[in-house]
């Protein structure tokens, strides 16, 4: 009888069950989605070749709200065959220049960070590569973006 009873109570609200069933999708789905964008560009003032290189990076919240990302940078593999990895020291600083772990972007605007980076082995022509991952904060990484910036380090062999 209850199981009656149930089938009875399930069936009677086919279309309560359907709404909620498509809207507990919709809502899955809208969490996963990535609420920045990211772009960047190198400081063309200096050369390839100077020690210290900088990245303005651009980071566009598509959010309809104000978010803060947590900011990440690590060094990865960026080995294509062609030369060897090499390590760089690098902060991610504000436009006032202090060193930043996080930035805040108002709801559908874009805010500017710097990438700087400090190339240690000048004497070998080598890759470096940073990845930056910016999270929502309290969100998930799905929810964020990232880009990895690959930079040439060309070494003595190359005119200053």
């Amino acid at each position: 009888m209850i199981n009656n009873t149930l089938l009875n109570f399930l069936f009677s609200y086919p279309r309560l069950i359907i709404t909620i069933t498509m809207l507990t999708l919709f809502t899955n789905g809208v969490i996963a989605q990535s609420s920045v964008s990211l772009t960047y560009s190198r400081d063309l003032d200096h050369s390839l070749s100077e020690t210290i290189q900088y990245y303005t990076i651009d980071v566009s919240n598509i959010n309809s709200s104000k978010t803060t990302y947590e900011l990440t940078a690590a060094l990865v593999d960026c080995n294509d065959g062609s030369l060897a990895d090499k390590e760089v020291q690098f902060e991610l600083n504000s436009e006032a220049g202090a060193v930043i772990n996080s930035i805040t972007v108002d709801a559908a605007s874009k805010a500017t960070f710097t990438l700087k980076t400090t190339k240690i082995d000048l004497d070998t022509t080598s890759w470096s590569c940073v990845e930056i991952q910016l999270i929502p904060k309290g969100g998930l990484r799905s929810q964020g973006g990232s880009v990895v910036i690959k930079q040439l380090n060309p070494g003595n062999s190359n005119s200053k």
